[in-house]
């Protein structure tokens, strides 16, 4: 009788360990696909907050002033797929904004110069939302308003630390540009 219960408990054990192995494998199998998910999650946020992908390749010195332009406009450098992105983009609006666009009228001319003094006391001067704020209701400088019917106007007060970080989006800016041409 003894010989007959070994083999059987042999039989026993190892069917225990198969069923761990088994109960492993698709533990890990289940982990492969929420991994799989969440790194397409990623990628579709990331699409969908920068556009599309496309390949970039930067020799190290235009890679390293990249990396200061990053720093310089608050990018966190870790995440270098999306600040790398962000910073492009800006880069290529900025450049949009100085070269494209046309400032037809007085009130485009100023609220140009309201664009560029806003990134003067921003990045030369490291100035806050609040103190270019404050400077903006003093000098009389213009920000852009929505009305009702989905147009924009100029006005030269009220500026407040929201009004200013609206008008660090370059897109808007640009949207608004070109609202009057």
């Amino acid at each position: 009788m003894a010989t007959k219960k070994k083999p059987q408990k042999a039989t026993q054990a190892r069917e225990k360990l198969a069923d761990k192995e088994m109960a492993i494998a698709k533990e890990k199998k289940r982990k492969r696909e929420a991994d799989k998910e969440r790194q397409a999650e990623t990628r579709r946020n990331l699409q969908e907050a920068l556009g599309k992908n496309i390949p970039l390749r930067l020799h190290s010195k235009p890679e390293k002033r990249l990396q200061e332009l990053c720093k310089l406009h608050g990018r966190d450098i870790k995440e270098k797929t999306r600040s790398y992105s962000q910073m492009i983009s800006d880069l290529i609006n900025f450049y949009y904004i100085e070269s494209i666009l046309k400032y037809e009228n007085e009130e485009l001319n100023k609220f140009y110069d309201t664009y560029v003094q806003l990134w003067g006391y921003t990045i030369r001067e490291s100035l806050s939302n609040e103190e270019i704020a404050d400077s903006f209701n003093k000098e009389g400088f213009l920000r852009s308003c929505k009305g009702k019917n989905g147009g924009y106007f100029f006005k030269n007060n009220g500026w407040t630390a929201k009004n200013v970080e609206t008008h660090k989006d370059l897109e808007r800016i640009i949207t608004v540009i070109e609202s009057f041409e």
